[in-house]
C-alpha cells in the first residue's frame, strides 16, 4: 500500500507542476503537450485511488466529498474573487480585459471555468465531484465486468456532446462525462493491476504525445473543447501511462517525502497558484523592475517560476497547518 501511495502522490506532484508550467508564458509546443494529457491524469488518478468499499453508503460519500471538493471549491472562489476585484482587476494583463465585475462570479456559480477569469483551474474541482458522484452511482449498481462497456458508451455521450451540443453545460457537466471515462480506467487499471512498467512503452507513449500534440493543437477540457476526439483519447491515455512508468521509475530510485507532500497538497496548489503567479510579477516587477516580458517562451525562466510558485504554495500550506496547531493548542488551555 505504502509503494502504491507513493506511486500516486509522485504522480500529482508531475502532474501540479505541469498544470503549474502550463499556465506560464511557455513555448506553445510545450505547453500544447502538457494540455494532451495533464487533466486527464487527474482524473485517471482519482479513479485509482477509488475504493466503494471506504465508502458503504451513498450518502457518506457525497457528504465527504462534498466537504474536500466543493466547499474548498466555493470558498477558494469567493477569496481569490474577492482580490481580483479589488486588486488584480486594475493592474496588470487582467486590466486590459473588458469584463463585467460580475461575469467572474456567475461563471464559478454555474461551474463555467472559461468565465472563472479570476481562477479558472477551479473548474476542475466541481467536475470531479460530479465525475465521482456518477462513477460510485455506476459502481454500485453494476458490476466491475460491465464498468467498460459502460465507459465507451459514456466516451459516445461525450463525442456527441461534443460534436452536436453548441451549448456549453453548467458544472462541466459535458466534461465530466468524458472525465469519467478516464476515471473508470484509473479504477479498472488498480482492480486488474493493468498498469506495468515498460521502458519501451514510456519511449512509446511519450512520442505519441508529441505526434497527437502536434497533429491535434491545444486541447482545453474546461470548455469541453477536443479538436480531433478519438485523437485527444488516444494522447490523453498515452500521456497517462507515460507518466505512471516515469513514476514507478521514481519511487524505486528517489524517495522524496516533499514530493510526497506536494502530491498530498494538489488541491491547494491548483486553488491558489495563479494568486501566488501575481505576487511574483508585482515583487519582480516593482521591487526589481524585471521585464517580465523576458519570460515570454524562455523554457527555463518559467520552469523556474513555476518552481517558485508552487514553494510558496507549500510555504501558504505550512503556515496554516502551524497557525491551525497554535489556535488548538490555545483553545485547549
Amino acid at each position: 500500500m505504502g509503494q502504491r501511495i507513493n506511486f500516486i502522490d509522485y504522480a500529482k506532484a508531475i502532474g501540479i507542476f505541469l498544470v503549474v508550467l502550463a499556465h506560464t508564458p511557455l513555448k506553445s509546443e510545450i505547453t500544447d503537450w502538457i494540455y494532451v494529457f495533464h487533466m486527464p491524469l487527474f482524473f485517471f488518478l482519482s479513479g485509482y485511488l477509488f475504493d466503494i468499499k471506504r465508502y458503504p453508503t451513498f450518502n457518506g460519500f457525497m457528504v465527504r466529498r462534498f466537504h474536500q471538493l466543493v466547499i474548498p471549491y466555493f470558498l477558494i472562489n469567493l477569496f481569490t474573487y474577492f482580490l481580483w476585484l479589488f486588486v488584480f482587476r486594475h493592474y496588470g494583463a487582467d486590466s486590459e480585459i473588458a469584463i463585467t465585475w460580475y461575469q467572474p462570479m456567475i461563471g464559478f456559480l454555474l461551474g463555467n471555468g472559461n468565465e472563472m477569469i479570476h481562477n479558472v483551474p477551479l473548474w476542475f474541482l466541481l467536475c470531479l465531484f460530479i465525475v465521482e458522484i456518477v462513477f460510485y452511482l455506476i459502481i454500485q449498481h453494476s458490476s466491475v465486468d460491465k464498468i467498460g462497456y459502460i465507459l465507451g458508451f459514456l466516451a459516445l455521450v461525450g463525442y456527441l456532446n461534443y460534436h452536436y451540443n453548441p451549448i456549453l453545460l453548467p458544472f462541466s457537466l459535458g466534461t465530466a462525462v468524458v472525465g469519467i471515462v478516464f476515471y473508470g480506467v484509473g479504477y479498472l487499471c488498480n482492480q486488474y493491476q493493468l498498469l506495468k512498467n515498460h521502458f519501451l512503452g514510456f519511449i512509446i507513449s511519450f512520442v505519441i504525445t508529441i505526434l497527437v500534440a502536434s497533429y491535434n493543437g491545444r486541447i482545453y477540457m474546461h470548455i469541453n473543447y477536443y479538436n480531433h476526439y478519438l485523437l485527444f483519447f488516444v494522447g490523453a491515455l498515452s500521456g497517462i501511462y507515460m507518466i505512471m512508468c516515469l513514476c514507478v521509475y521514481l519511487t524505486k530510485m528517489v524517495k522524496s517525502t516533499f514530493i510526497n507532500y506536494i502530491g498530498r497538497n494538489t488541491l491547494i496548489i491548483c486553488g491558489f497558484h495563479l494568486m501566488v503567479f501575481s505576487l511574483i510579477k508585482g515583487i519582480l516587477l516593482f521591487g526589481f523592475h524585471f521585464n517580465l516580458q523576458s519570460l515570454e517562451q524562455a523554457i527555463i525562466g518559467n520552469v523556474l517560476f513555476a518552481v517558485v510558485a508552487i514553494l510558496l504554495c507549500c510555504l501558504l500550506i505550512s503556515t496554516y497547518h502551524k497557525g491551525k496547531v497554535l489556535i488548538d493548542h490555545v483553545r485547549n488551555k
